[in-house]
């Protein structure tokens, strides 16, 4: 017996799932079947599900399979999962600054990726950063989960721009220490009128490492560089080679001057055991 007539369309939906943008039709296949209407239609549906579940479902799963577990494998946890109590450092360089971390999750593990830089080491549930060099470094930190925090640390000079020097008025400023008492006054004598000469000269930071010296009239300078290490500043400026310890930072910066291998020198005979200037600088612009 003849059954009904039947128009089928059958598309293929691979043709919808490309990655283009705009409109496009799929690929459809129109027919006219004169079937007996259960059998034909049960059979022909089977075919078409089981061709869509082979070439289209399975695909789609495994390749979303695939790209989850790359990315679950070569994904660490998230950034700051470990709390801490700041995550950026700026010191001069050589100077060292703790971290306090306020998670309790416990074994604690600390690497830099610049050891020049800035290292650091755990105590408890501090981090202890101490730097070196002028520059940058990161330091992370992970717990026995795996969690991670990062702490950026900048080591740098002296606060870029211009410092002006002044006299220390009130203020014990040279330290002379010789069994000559007669060559401990001269020495102090020399060193506070070389300082008086220097009151409002002008010292002048650019980055990375530029330097210029102004005299306290204006009428000279002198250009050159600078460099910081473990809080020794370098000047390398007008054919001179100045070395100071930094002591003081901030707005405020005091430099420290041992000038005891250049006095035994000048004075042999004198029995001289110290001779240090401490030079303070004031921060006037950037």
């Amino acid at each position: 017996m003849a059954g009904k007539v039947l128009n089928i369309k059958v598309c293929s939906l691979l043709k919808l799932r490309s990655g283009l943008t705009g409109t496009y039709h799929a690929i459809c296949h129109y027919s006219s079947y004169n079937l007996p209407l259960g059998a034909s239609i049960k059979n022909r549906i089977t075919v078409n599900f089981r061709y869509m579940i082979k070439k289209i479902f399975f695909p789609t799963i495994t390749i979303g399979l695939i790209a989850f577990l790359m990315t679950s494998c070569s994904s660490e946890k998230n950034d700051t999962s470990i709390v801490l109590s700041k995550n950026l450092i700026e010191l001069i360089a050589g100077a060292k600054d703790t971290v306090a971390i306020l998670s309790i999750n416990g074994e604690y593990t600390v690497a830099t990726d610049n050891e020049n830089v800035a290292s650091a080491i755990i105590e408890g549930k501090n981090i202890i950063i101490t730097t070196s060099e002028m520059g940058k470094a990161i330091l992370t930190i992970k717990d026995k989960f795996n969690d991670f925090s990062k702490i950026t640390v900048s080591a740098t000079g002296p606060r870029i721009g211009g410092w002006q020097e002044y006299f220390p008025i009130g203020i014990e400023f040279i330290f002379v220490e010789s069994a000559n008492k007669d060559i401990s006054e001269l020495i102090k004598t020399e060193l506070v009128t070389n300082a008086e000469k220097r009151v409002d000269s002008k010292y002048n930071f650019s980055y990375p490492d530029g330097f210029s010296y102004q005299s306290q009239d204006g009428s000279a300078t002198e250009n050159g560089s600078y460099k910081v290490k473990d809080l020794i500043l370098k000047l390398s400026y007008g054919g001179r080679n100045e070395s100071y310890e930094i002591v003081g930072g901030g707005n405020m910066m005091t430099l420290k001057q041992d000038l005891t291998t250049y006095y035994m020198k000048q004075y042999p005979n004198a029995e001289i055991t110290k001779v240090e200037e401490y030079r303070r600088l004031k921060y006037i612009t950037y």
